[in-house]
């Protein structure tokens, strides 16, 4: 038993260290723009504009995680892989809290170290990989880390000012780093007057002050936010939200990634945890309010979400809301439920086994749709055309593209932007050769045709893009670049695929391809070319291209690109 929580304690964390490093990328997506702009709008400050600090974003307003950013970008020359490491530390702390907690409240030492360790995999599980891959996301850390501290503060000994005092600064952090901070103040309200001698009228008339002007400030010039979808009423369309709300709760421990089991999860994790919750009584109650910490998360965000579509509560995002309640249960069943601990425990982690297996192939797609963004954002200020920028990076193209060149201005891009489309200035010195072929022209259907192929980079690993090139006097031009790489079990090396143009078929032009790696900006070429012959039919330039291999062998692997959601 000591070796199992040792080994969960271990490898919690270090597991996800490793996913941290082996697929994160550092480039700046979607939301992080936004983050990137006020980068620069601060940039050679000692301290951001008040006015930068408090601005709404979506509907949050970031004024601590903004900070993080800010000086942490000027340590890093913003290398976002750092803020996926301070992910790693908020959990880590949120760990070492739910463990003392679990020693305060549970009836022996050894049900806590048990029940920890379940709780530390369930934490750190690579399901909330989102979380883990994008930098800004330490937003979410930042309120659950504020919860277990308020909760463990306001049911400790401490003097009543002093629970006070650092319950209402860890609900102030909270609320002014992600939106759902504000239910922090309802949570630790009650935990702090729980307790009939706490409840003195003039710490509770205190108590909702600051939670008046806390929440009052928060809303003051409020707007709400273009993109979000329009509020439903839970009395308009009553299933639906409960629906969303059961697999935004179950789909953590889901064994697939679809709604029916995550709807089935979630309302088993309700009732278990209200049952439970009703058995442990008052001396459970900080693990009661934790859970009921997801539960109106859920609720709040099926209200909010559910205009995007019911498939919205599965969003890998969500899971760090939902995790906490299933801790709960966890710590409920260890103290409410003496027989059956080891068959749940069991189950427990066959369910969180089969959850990561799930998830496993939306990481590696994530990964490599984040090495091609990163090659469209080092691409984005010599390419005209900005449809990948504006599918991967960020649906404004244009404030992407101005944003990148500003941060790669004062050192924020690493590598830098690419400033000429010479093939020359990218190309690698010596012999060091690719590993791949420009396999040429494939028709999907009569309205689709990419150009194709596959390619490895000298070390072997798959190549992070692939450059088209078109072949002019003074060397090539890079005109596009692959839109997404994928697996092709024919070759040894990931295919690629790009949608042919006008713009790629010029009569009389020649193409070539690249294999391109985005840490070093480096291009190695391929083998094979595309020819576009002159041809006239009916008056008419026609393009021709080298034969290729019958279209459902590529057809079968495609998939289209999946760009990020919205913050």
């Amino acid at each position: 038993m000591i070796a199992f929580c040792w080994t969960a304690f271990l490898a919690g964390p270090i597991s996800i260290a490793w996913l941290i490093v082996r697929y994160g990328v550092n480039v700046a997506v979607q939301d992080e723009i936004r983050i990137g702009a006020f980068l620069v709008r601060n940039h050679g400050r000692l301290f951001p504009a008040a006015a930068d600090l408090f601005a709404q974003h979506n509907e949050s307003r970031k004024v601590l995680p903004r900070l993080i950013f800010f000086y942490l970008a000027g340590l890093t020359g913003w290398n976002v892989k750092y803020e996926m490491a301070v992910s790693l530390v908020l959990a880590c702390g949120i760990a070492v809290v739910i463990g003392t907690l679990a020693r305060r409240t549970l009836p022996d030492r050894d049900t806590a170290l048990v029940a920890t360790a379940l709780a530390v995999l369930l934490l750190f599980s690579p399901l909330q990989w989102w979380n883990w891959l994008f930098g800004i996301q330490i937003v979410v850390f930042i309120p659950l880390l504020m919860l277990v501290v308020a909760l463990f503060v306001a049911t400790s000994g401490l003097s009543r000012t002093l629970r006070m005092v650092i319950a209402a600064a860890c609900c102030l952090i909270a609320t002014y780093s992600y939106a759902n901070g504000m239910l922090l103040w309802v949570l630790v309200g009650i935990a702090l007057f729980a307790r009939a001698e706490d409840r003195r009228p003039l710490f509770v008339a205190l108590w909702l002050a600051l939670c008046g002007v806390a929440i009052g400030s928060y809303f003051f010039g409020y707007q709400r936010p273009l993109m979000s979808p329009a509020m439903v009423s839970p009395l308009s369309r009553p299933v639906e939200l409960a629906e969303f709300a059961l697999a935004f709760i179950g789909h953590p421990l889901s064994w697939a990634d679809s709604l029916a089991p995550s709807v089935v999860m979630g309302a088993t994790a309700t009732a278990f945890f209200v049952t439970l919750a009703i058995r442990a009584g008052r001396s459970s109650l900080p693990w009661t309010l934790l859970g009921c910490y997801t539960i109106v998360s859920a609720g709040v965000t099926a209200v909010g979400r559910l205009g995007n579509g019911i498939q919205t509560a599965l969003e890998p995002r969500y899971a760090t809301f939902a995790i906490p309640i299933w801790i709960a249960v966890v710590m409920l069943a260890a103290a409410a439920m003496p027989r059956g601990r080891a068959i749940g425990a069991i189950l427990l982690l066959a369910l969180h086994a089969m959850a990561v297996h799930a998830a496993w192939p939306a990481i590696r797609e994530s990964y490599r749709d984040h090495l091609v963004a990163r090659a469209a954002t080092q691409f984005s200020s010599v390419l005209p055309d900005r449809s990948l920028l504006q599918r991967l990076v960020e649906t404004n193209a244009d404030l992407a593209a101005t944003t990148v060149a500003a941060l790669s201005r004062i050192g924020y891009v690493n590598p830098p932007v690419v400033e000429s489309d010479l093939v020359r200035s990218l190309r690698a010195a010596g012999d060091w050769k690719a590993q791949g072929v420009f396999e040429g022209v494939l028709r999907l259907n009569p309205r689709e045709t990419v150009l194709y192929g596959w390619a490895r980079l000298p070390d072997g690993r798959p190549a992070d893009a692939v450059l088209i090139a078109r072949v002019a006097a003074d060397g090539d031009h890079v005109v596009a670049l692959s839109e997404r790489t994928i697996q092709r079990p024919d070759r040894p090396g990931m295919g690629w695929d790009l949608p042919l143009t006008r713009r790629l078929a010029i009569p009389g032009s020649e193409y070539h391809a690249y294999a391109y790696d985005t840490a070093t900006r480096r291009a190695y070429p391929l083998a094979g070319s595309l020819h576009v012959a002159r041809r006239e039919r009916h008056g008419k330039s026609v393009s021709r291209a080298p034969a290729s291999p019958p279209a459902v062998l590529i057809a079968e692997l495609l998939s289209p690109v999946r760009p990020p959601a919205p913050h």
